[in-house]
């Protein structure tokens, strides 16, 4: 049987709503990102570094998001910024391509 993406999408709330942590905001902002909705994936990626602000996968997430609207400036700032405190191979690869797609 196939779940249906508003049948993913009330699960993953549903799921959000009894365990507020790290993994299930992260899991809605991937969501909404796969789904190209990019101003909720911002909320739920900004969600997520609330909870564990060195984790790299919202800050990475964010700025891909960013890159997807056309803001690719706002999602160097945001990686720069990242990284200035935590180090992410990850997010450097990514920051390290945004600069060089943008020149």
């Amino acid at each position: 049987m196939q779940v249906t993406k508003r049948e993913e999408l009330v699960r993953l709330l549903k799921e959000y709503e009894k365990k507020q942590n790290f993994s299930t905001s992260l899991n809605l902002a991937k969501y909404y990102f796969t789904n190209g909705r990019y101003q909720q994936s911002i909320k739920w990626a900004i969600q997520s570094s609330k909870f564990d602000s060195s984790a790299s996968e919202p800050w990475i997430l964010y700025a891909k998001t960013k890159q997807k609207q056309g803001r690719v400036k706002v999602a160097i700032q945001a990686l720069e910024m990242y990284l200035k405190r935590y180090k992410s191979k990850e997010a450097q690869k990514l920051l390290d391509n945004l600069k060089n797609t943008s020149n």
